[in-house]
């Protein structure tokens, strides 16, 4: 037969655990959110990148618009194509963004001409 004593131990082991999970759950939780929170703002980046890249490689495959016969150069309609293709890849986490489309055509080198995609944008931490 239990004494009285053993009972009310008994009875406090109980509600002891259900206080330390209490306490400890929002702390597990948190040590899990953060990490997960940085591999998604990675994830972000590593897909505008990528986007990015690829929008670079669209530019770098369209021909030049403007200009005469003899003298061909990029036009706004040249770097509005680029960025629509881009636009549509980049990822709905990445806010307030930006898409800069330069055409280098002067350089040192004659035959080469360069082109430069910019994105920019805010990841916001929950």
């Amino acid at each position: 037969m239990k004494t009285l004593l053993q009972l009310v131990f008994a009875n406090n082991a109980k509600g002891q655990s259900i206080v330390e999970i209490s306490l400890i759950t929002p702390m597990l939780l948190i040590a899990l959110y953060i990490p997960m929170d940085f591999g998604l703002a990675f994830f972000v980046a590593n897909i505008a990148g990528t986007a990015t890249r690829d929008a670079a490689r669209v530019g770098s495959e369209i021909g030049k618009s403007g200009g005469d016969e003899t003298n061909r150069n990029f036009t706004a309609n040249d770097a509005a194509i680029v960025r629509d293709s881009l636009v549509p890849r980049l990822p709905t986490y990445l806010l307030s963004r930006s898409v800069i489309v330069k055409f280098y055509e002067d350089t040192p080198v004659n035959c080469m001409e360069v082109i430069e995609v910019t994105v920019s944008g805010n990841y916001n931490f929950f």
